[in-house]
């Protein structure tokens, strides 16, 4: 066999063989693949909604305690068990959200900058200097803290009924 035909065949020998994983590891199951993007989007969702917390340091061990949650549950492979930890982790993640957006709510920031701003009739103080800001009502933190009172459930358990207008707007809106 000439030493052209020879090279020929070691190098097609070469490139029809299966690739093997760098890892080390076989393939996926498509439930498997399906369950891994479900846990990286969450990752994601919680690593984004990190970026609300004003506060450096909670930040910084917010993100530390959801990487050390997902990084020690890293060799699950049971897909009921994988499921379980998602659950549990979307969960967690939906109530510990309700506390970021209370520790840094734009909205909530926003109305507050502006009843500053109105307040001290700085109109330069707003956002894009609002012309407007005199002739809109917003509550002051009185009303909210009367609202937040009223809608406290009674000592008894029983809750008020719902308070939808007070002063002329909705604070369903604001709040």
């Amino acid at each position: 066999m000439p030493f052209k035909t020879l090279l020929w065949s070691i190098v097609r020998s070469y490139s029809t063989q299966p690739a093997r994983s760098r890892l080390g590891k076989k393939a996926l199951s498509l439930d498997h693949f399906l369950q891994r993007s479900r846990v990286l989007s969450l990752y994601r969702e919680i690593i984004r909604g990190t970026r609300r917390i004003a506060d450096p340091n909670t930040r910084v061990e917010s993100r530390r305690y959801a990487r050390d949650e997902f990084e020690r549950h890293r060799d699950v492979t049971d897909l009921g068990h994988i499921r379980y930890l998602i659950s549990t982790g979307k969960t967690e993640w939906q109530g510990m959200e309700r506390y970021v957006d209370g520790m840094s709510n734009p909205r909530r920031d926003l109305l507050l900058q502006l009843q500053g701003a109105r307040d001290e009739g700085d109109l330069s103080k707003t956002p894009m200097g609002l012309a407007w800001l005199p002739m809109v009502r917003l509550p002051t933190l009185s009303t909210v803290a009367t609202f937040l009172a009223y809608r406290r459930p009674l000592l008894n358990g029983t809750p008020l009924p719902p308070l939808r207008m007070v002063q002329g707007f909705s604070y369903t809106r604001l709040c």
